[in-house]
């Protein structure tokens, strides 16, 4: 057993890291929710404005679709990811936290 001070605070360091990286994540994820809604809004007011064979319009509105959903699915993902690394660095800091704590325990007998 050894005193696990240094790698208590690397490992807070990167928790307060990952912490921030989430908020930036769910920041970012409500930008990108706004935008795919704007998307659609602007597929929806150019097929009124101008007018085009309904199957590339369909074609369109589906392409938009897509890249919506698949940007809203990997922003989920990636918080999900964070959210996971966040949990498993708090398991680590508490481990390491009660093993330094018997360090130091031991060291003032």
């Amino acid at each position: 057993m050894s005193c696990r001070c240094g790698d208590i605070r690397d490992c807070e360091r990167d928790l307060h890291t990952l912490r921030l990286a989430h908020g930036d994540a769910e920041r970012l994820g409500i930008r990108l929710r706004q935008l795919a809604e704007c998307g659609r809004e602007g597929s929806w007011q150019n097929s009124r404005a101008y007018p085009l064979e309904a199957g590339l319009r369909d074609r369109m509105k589906q392409k938009t679709e897509q890249f919506c959903d698949r940007t809203e699915l990997a922003q989920r993902n990636y918080l999900r990811y964070l959210e996971y690394r966040i949990s498993e660095a708090e398991e680590e800091l508490s481990c390491m936290q009660d093993e330094d704590d018997a360090y130091h325990e031991d060291d003032e007998d």
